[in-house]
């Protein structure tokens, strides 16, 4: 640099500055190469990291209630998991777009290029129809490629928030509540019993109860809410629906009851034709037709005869009014809690017994749809008096009912008029034993179950049974267990 003085004397000086040299810094192949790797490797880390955030976050509200009130709400779910995607999208495509860059860089620095392909080159990430230049594909191919990466990466932004979808799902909840059971201790919700009359002494046994005789009871017949309950289910084939707490509910429970148990009876033939000779009029047809139904309650004489029960016609009287003890022999005891039947085909002796019930119980919508596994235990004998502090008594009290009431539908003649038996108004008359009953004739089978006479009579008795916890009358809310609400 130079420039001029004026001194005092008015001459004037130029003084010389020493020039100073400027040099530029260029960075180096090698500086440049490492920055792009560092950009490169913080946006895929960045990338990566935004996904596993998008999976784990997505991934933490599988299984939660939508709009539970304590949790985000699903559009601001979906604004996050986009915002994640849009981070991973972004980062991924600038670390491809800097990938691009150098390779574009030392594709030029390698290769004598014309501009236009330079451009095509350089503008691919950004610029669709540069693909279509065929010599910048030629001439840098993954270059190329990585532009088309660049491309194609964005399309994960747009399938990425159905990703989370909503579903309806059934949920439950498990609560511990009581449910209606059996109320098989309590003999007048089953039965109706009468105290044993002074008259009757003999007959009720001295042994349970010897300083209050008057305090024994004595079986008569079902009660009639008890036998509705039974003629229900005879005549739908179905168990009878509960009112359940919940409309939507299920609940396991565990119970004993009464059911019949049904075996071949054939090798007692002669006892049945004993019954058969004694019993009019049905002797004179059971040989002669194709089709023959009687089924009736075994029972003796005082002499020993053996007869048949009619429980059709119950004595309306009681024991200590109008009621002598041979008449009421005659009609109410029998010799066993059993039910013989004998059609054309086959003879078959069904007695009463013991069983465990584990009894699934499922409402949805109200609808009751029962699944049961019963395991039969002791077979029963019958009893006509028990002592008033007897449980156990009353309970076979309560079995005896539910056999009567049941049997009572059952018993009786069906040859060519099936008016002189209830049973063709039952799911026994769908058991394969009476096809022959309907064939040719303008009348369909009712209740075709393709089961025989012994099943059919066996599901009935579960069925009755579990039926009665449908009837108030017969049940105590007393059995706590584990509902679960849907």
């Amino acid at each position: 640099m130079q420039y001029s003085q004026v001194s005092g004397s008015g001459e004037v000086y130029r003084q010389h500055d020493t020039p100073i040299e400027v040099h530029e810094t260029k960075p180096t192949r090698f500086s440049r190469l490492w920055t792009a790797i560092v950009q490169m490797a913080v946006l895929l880390i960045l990338g990566i990291a935004g996904s596993l955030v998008h999976f784990f976050y997505y991934r933490s509200l599988v299984g939660h209630v939508v709009d539970d009130g304590f949790s985000i709400s699903q559009e601001w779910n979906i604004r996050i998991g986009t915002g994640l995607a849009f981070v991973s999208k972004t980062s991924w495509t600038f670390a491809v777009v800097v990938a691009h860059a150098q390779l574009v860089w030392m594709t030029m620095s390698r290769k004598k290029l014309r501009l236009e392909t330079i451009d095509g080159i350089i503008m691919a990430p950004t610029d669709l129809t540069k693909f279509f230049q065929w010599g910048s594909v030629r001439n840098a191919k993954v270059g190329t490629l990585l532009a088309l990466v660049a491309w194609c990466i964005p399309i994960s932004a747009i399938v990425t928030p159905s990703t989370l979808s909503v579903v309806s799902v059934v949920t439950t909840d498990a609560v511990s509540s009581t449910v209606p059971i059996l109320d098989l201790n309590n003999v007048d919700k089953f039965a109706d019993s009468t105290p044993c009359p002074n008259a009757l002494l003999s007959f009720c046994p001295r042994a349970l109860n010897p300083e209050n005789l008057t305090s024994a009871l004595i079986f008569r017949y079902a009660s009639p809410q008890t036998d509705i309950q039974t003629v229900a289910t005879a005549s739908s084939g179905q168990i009878q629906a509960m009112t359940p707490l919940n409309v939507n509910e299920s609940y396991s429970l565990q119970m004993y009851g009464p059911v019949m148990r049904c075996v071949n009876g054939s090798d007692r033939f002669d006892e049945f034709h004993e019954f058969v000779e004694n019993t009019q009029p049905f002797g004179r047809y059971l040989s002669t037709k194709l089709f023959s139904y009687w089924a009736f309650v075994p029972s003796k004489f005082a002499n020993g005869t053996k007869m048949a029960l009619d429980w059709t016609k119950l004595p309306s009287g009681t024991l200590d009014n109008g009621v002598n003890y041979k008449e009421y022999n005659d009609t109410m005891i029998p010799s066993a809690p059993e039910l013989w039947m004998t059609t054309y085909w086959s003879m078959d002796i069904c007695s009463l017994h013991n069983a465990s019930f584990q009894v699934d119980f499922a409402f949805e919508k109200g609808v009751q749809r029962t699944k049961s596994k019963v395991e039969t235990l002791e077979p029963l004998k019958w009893k006509t008096a028990v002592s008033g502090a007897d449980a156990v008594g009353n309970q076979t009290f309560t079995y005896q009912a539910i056999y009567m009431a049941l049997v009572r539908q059952l018993i009786g003649l069906v040859v060519d008029n099936p008016i002189d038996s209830n049973v063709m108004q039952t799911s026994v008359s769908g058991s394969i034993e009476f096809e022959d009953y309907f064939y040719g004739t303008l009348f369909e089978q009712p209740y075709q179950q393709n089961k025989t006479l012994r099943q059919t009579v066996e599901e009935l008795s579960e069925n009755v049974t579990l039926s009665m916890l449908a009837s108030k009358a017969h049940v105590q809310v007393s059995s706590i267990c584990d509902l679960i609400l849907n």
